[in-house]
């Protein structure tokens, strides 16, 4: 938004805005972005904020960091199973915990102490941290479990074993002391640390006890001296007085014995090489195929070099697959050689950054992203989608476009279009569900619809309600009403005075005759008026726009107006009748608007007033004309007639009594002559 004064707000949980952001959730990487792997960004974070030793975070977007697991040892943000020869409580960080002396540990992902295995009898486990036991017990002594020396003294540590007793002999890796057969004895010589193997008797030895055969060699009967028979490379004896080749020890698994007549084994099998059993080199070579320790080829290989996609740590008895998320791309590796490559994941075996057989890793499905390292994919979020392979981040995964919606996590392509009556804006946020954006007032959605104003309820029409989903669900604008803009939720307003708007009208005062028009002849339109009001009778209009009953021109004098809505006056008053204005009938008998024509006067068709008759006539009440004064009567202007007086005479006609001239005389009334005087 231009013209703030102020930030608009925090940035969001699980995203960082490092500055010029113009949404809570960035994403561009320049201004922001979603809180990375092994990271932590509450609200308002300005960068991500690395996860504390013991704590992890392994998905994009995060808030907070969370525990390391039991398990699992935690540090730069990232989880891994904890290792061989060591376990790891919750919220284990860089410094994991070893397994005590006495005690071992093969296999990953070890939680509590408790769980640490008690070193086997007739071996033992002399340091902290170990994945085997350190080798077997020092012939002489015997070891039971959980012995931490390789000689146990029985006092100190009555628990683990002791120095073999009288009457018994204890090779190498010996857990239970063991009689001596018939014919040999043991005993405890002064000064000796530990009692030697029986004696058994040679031929044609005088004493016996002075040609004992020394140990990492065997004597079978006949033995001309001491080291004649050695145990052969590969195997070693710790025990002296051995009568047979079988006394020989086969080199114990991760180690070998290098030369003849061993009483322990050389050491260790070097980095990268694995020693199975009777290896007789660090680095041994006679081993074709490897599966298992019960799968050799040939059956009798004592080791070999690891594979591409396996590694072996120093003194390993067979490979260890390369771990999830990692890959071992040569042989003879002795650590993993890195992490599995972006766009791809390694599930465990991997030959190289980029597997793509299926079963050790393969390039990121479509619908999910691989970032460096991954184990597996990560689906692409809800509100996202991807078509590709090979996607190596989150941000990687296409937001869904507008106009379509994308529900669930992992997909390869949008749901589906947006639903009518709703609208998909990719500006809005993550396009999940569509129910939060129902199409607002004065707008319709179809399918597809991508923004909530891509469809307006055109002018002279508007929509009163949402979730519109055609233009034949907007209401026309009703009669009274214009509606002006598009997308209107009501009407604009009234439609002016003088007009009439029908319905439909997109001004307020309409001339195109379909929307409306100027209010017709004959009618009135006050504002908003709904349908034109008709002239009332006695009243008549022959102009279109007028606004007011005021404006209704009363019916003119000699006319009548007799029905509503007249364009002119009906037609004039009748004879007999005189229509003074507003006269509603032709013979009106009100005395306003008009009257029967009083005697004395006459009122021929269409006279606006009575006319009294002239001198010498009359007219009797609703007289159209005058007639002549009767004879004996004379007539007055507007009255009616009288009878002529004594001494007058009246003929036909008469305004005025006439007198009788001399010589004559009228002793009567009503009289049209005089009677001449008698004589005399």
């Amino acid at each position: 938004m231009s013209g703030q004064d102020a930030p608009g707000g925090l940035c969001a949980q699980g995203y960082y805005c490092t500055g010029r952001t113009k949404t809570a959730k960035p994403e561009d990487g320049v201004t922001g972005d979603l809180c990375p792997r092994g990271h932590f960004c509450p609200a308002g974070s300005a960068a991500p904020s690395p996860c504390p030793s013991g704590e992890y975070s392994n998905a994009t977007g995060q808030d907070k960091c969370l525990p390391c697991p039991a398990g699992f040892h935690c540090s730069k943000g990232l989880r891994r199973r904890c290792p061989p020869g060591f376990y790891c409580p919750q919220k284990t960080g860089i410094s994991f915990y070893p397994c005590p002396p006495g005690t071992y540990n093969p296999s990953y992902g070890l939680s509590r102490a408790e769980r640490c295995q008690q070193c086997p009898a007739g071996m033992f486990c002399g340091e902290w941290g170990l994945s085997s036991p350190s080798g077997p017990c020092w012939p002489g002594f015997f070891c039971t479990s959980g012995a931490s020396v390789p000689n146990p003294s029985g006092a100190t540590n009555t628990s683990s074993g002791g120095p073999c007793p009288p009457g018994h002999f204890c090779p190498a890796g010996t857990s239970i002391p063991q009689r001596c057969p018939v014919g040999t004895y043991s005993d405890r010589c002064v000064g000796e640390w530990r009692s030697l193997s029986c004696y058994f008797c040679p031929e044609n030895t005088t004493s016996y006890s002075t040609n004992p055969c020394p140990a990492g060699f065997y004597c079978p009967k006949g033995t001309r001296f001491a080291t004649e028979f050695p145990c052969p490379r590969g195997y070693y004896n710790p025990d002296p007085l051995s009568q047979s080749l079988d006394s020989c020890l086969p080199c114990p698994p991760g180690h070998y014995c290098g030369q003849e007549g061993l009483t322990t084994a050389s050491g260790r099998c070097d980095p990268g090489w694995f020693c199975i059993s009777a290896a007789w080199t660090s680095q041994p070579f006679d081993l074709d195929n490897y599966t298992s320790a019960n799968c050799l080829c040939p059956a009798t290989a004592t080791g070999g070099k690891c594979t591409a996609g396996f590694y072996c740590p120093q003194g390993s008895p067979e490979p260890l697959p390369c771990p999830p998320g990692l890959f071992c791309n040569a042989s003879g590796l002795p650590v993993p050689s890195g992490e599995c490559a972006a766009g791809f994941y390694c599930a465990g075996g991997a030959a190289g950054p980029k597997p793509t057989d299926g079963v050790t890793g393969n390039v990121c499905p479509v619908g999910s992203y691989c970032t460096a390292a991954s184990a597996a994919p990560q689906l692409c979020p809800a509100g996202s989608f991807s078509s590709l392979p090979g996607r190596r981040a989150l941000s990687e995964c296409q937001p869904c476009p507008s106009g379509f919606y994308c529900e669930a996590p992992g997909l390869s392509a949008p749901t589906g279009e947006c639903r009518e009556g709703f609208y998909c804006d990719s500006q809005q946020g993550p396009l999940i569900d569509v129910t939060l954006y129902p199409c607002p007032r004065g707008f319709y959605c179809p399918v597809g619809t991508s923004s909530s104003s891509q469809h307006s309820c055109p002018a002279g029409t508007f929509g009163a309600r949402q979730k519109l989903k055609s233009l034949q669900e907007c209401q026309r604008c009703p009669a009274g009403k214009y509606c002006e803009f598009p997308g209107l939720a009501a009407p604009t307003g009234d439609c002016a005075e003088g007009f009439w708007c029908r319905g439909g009208a997109r001004v307020r005062n309409p001339q195109d005759g379909e929307s409306g028009l100027p209010c017709p002849a004959g009618h009135y339109c006050p504002e908003g008026a709904p349908v034109p009001l008709q002239c009332p009778p006695g009243t008549w209009s022959g102009r279109e726009g007028r606004r007011r009953l005021q404006e209704c021109q009363p019916c003119p004098g000699g006319h009548f107006c007799d029905s509503s809505g007249q364009r002119a006056p009906s037609g004039q008053c009748s004879p007999g009748f005189y229509c003074a204005g507003g006269a509603r009938s032709p013979t009106p008998a009100d005395g306003l608007s008009g009257a029967p024509c009083p005697a004395g006067h006459f009122c021929p068709r269409g006279s606006r007033g009575p006319v009294p008759c002239p001198p010498g006539s009359h007219a009797h009440s609703h007289g159209e004309q005058c007639q002549p004064c009767p004879g004996g009567q004379f007539c007055v202007s507007g009255e009616a007639p009288r009878p002529c007086p004594q001494g007058h005479f009246c003929p036909q006609g008469t305004a005025l009594p006439v007198a009788c001239p001399a010589g004559s005389y009228n002793p009567s009334l009503s009289q049209t002559s005089c009677l001449p005087c008698p004589e005399g």
